[in-house]
């Protein structure tokens, strides 16, 4: 009779620990899924950074400013079309 009582509790021990084991498998997938996407993150706005820096230096260079007339023409529709913008501005004075 003890030795039956042992035997199920040797067996339910046994079934505790496999239980733990595989509760301590996933939480560890679980935890290296989440480092891996917190790795990806923080490399994902570094480049952001990094890129928000490249738009800044050239948003600040000589050219960028020299061009900025050219650009604005162009988003007007053509030199046609801002020559036209301009004549009828200045015919509103």
């Amino acid at each position: 009779m003890a030795s039956e009582t042992n035997d199920e509790t040797t067996t339910e021990l046994e079934a505790r620990v496999q239980r733990a084991e595989r509760a301590l498998a996933d939480a560890l997938r679980e935890r290296n899924k989440l480092w891996a996407q917190l790795q990806t993150r923080i490399a994902q706005e570094r480049q952001v950074e990094h890129m928000e820096r490249v738009l800044a230096d050239m948003q600040a260079s000589l050219s960028w400013r020299l061009t900025a007339p050219l650009r604005l023409v162009k988003r007007l529709g053509g030199p046609m079309r801002a020559v036209h913008l301009v004549r009828r501005r200045l015919r509103r004075r």
